[in-house]
């Protein structure tokens, strides 16, 4: 399976770079309180102090840092002109230099870095919002608002999808070992045969569950009260396990979703529990 993505690759690029200021923001950002501009004139180079207060207008405005090779060039000119200089190269900033310069950043500003002790804080939460199947996409913009609420750096974007990710699969290995321990041989005969066509048609069971008519026919109502029974007895065999699960109305929705968007072979390529777990979650829809 390939791997789940989080953001687009536009916004992965987007989040990985500064922000883009009009006129007004970047006089706003780079207004900077005296004390930093007191421990910019303590550092020798010139090129290394635009760079000490362009990071301090990045913190402000989005509580993250940049590589120097990202900077705009508008706002190096912008601080490099503040402070009397005429060419600087924000690119002239070492790694190590930064990574001090960083530090004071955040201690200024109240911030912890983004380190272990910071990672076991996120990882609780998204494993929290693992629980109540909340969406990716949802779960990473929520890591950005706790990090700032606790007044935390916020990392690189690849740092945050790899966290959701690995939070994700715990979730979904829980789920597929509750699934593998509580349900029935009775019940995983039913779920098979979803995955079967019947022998009239050469369309799969699952595949006619999934497009009800809405035909007021005679002929149609007839098939859809066959099928909603068949979803009835389905629905009574997998109580329990439903029970078990606890997926709850978010997380029923999140897994019948999955089912009504894929294709019959997508889903009969996952392992078996997992499949399970998909089926039984859009009977239960």
């Amino acid at each position: 399976m390939p791997r789940m993505r989080i953001l687009t690759a536009s916004e992965q690029e987007a989040f990985s770079k500064p922000p883009l200021f009009n006129h007004c923001e970047r006089k706003k950002f780079f207004a900077l309180p005296r004390a930093l501009l007191d421990m910019a004139q303590n550092i020798r180079s010139a090129d290394h102090q635009v760079g000490f207060l362009v990071s301090c207008g990045y913190f402000r405005a989005t509580r993250r840092f940049f590589a120097p090779t990202d900077f705009e060039s508008r706002d190096v000119a912008y601080v490099a002109n503040q402070l009397g200089y005429d060419a600087v190269s924000a690119r002239i900033y070492p790694d190590r230099t930064r990574q001090r310069h960083q530090q004071l950043i955040l201690d200024f500003y109240g911030f912890s870095p983004f380190d272990e002790a910071a990672k076991k804080v996120l990882s609780v939460e998204i494993i929290t919002m693992a629980r109540m199947h909340l969406k990716p996409r949802l779960i990473f913009d929520r890591c950005i608002d706790f990090l700032i609420q606790r007044r935390i750096q916020v990392p690189t974007v690849r740092s945050l999808t790899d966290m959701i990710r690995a939070g994700l699969q715990e979730r979904k290995i829980e789920l597929v070992v509750l699934m593998d321990f509580h349900l029935t041989y009775e019940a995983r005969t039913l779920l098979d045969e979803l995955f079967t066509a019947s022998d009239d048609q050469n369309r799969y069971r699952l595949t006619l569950l999934k497009k009800l008519s809405q035909s007021t026919k005679p002929t149609r109502i007839k098939e859809s009260i066959s099928d909603f029974e068949i979803l009835a007895v389905l629905y009574s065999q997998l109580e329990g396990i439903l029970s078990v699960l606890d997926l709850g109305i978010a997380g029923i929705r999140y897994y019948a979703g999955s089912v009504m968007k894929s294709e019959v072979f997508q889903i009969q390529r996952r392992e078996a529990n997992d499949r399970y777990i998909h089926a039984a979650a859009f009977i239960a829809h």
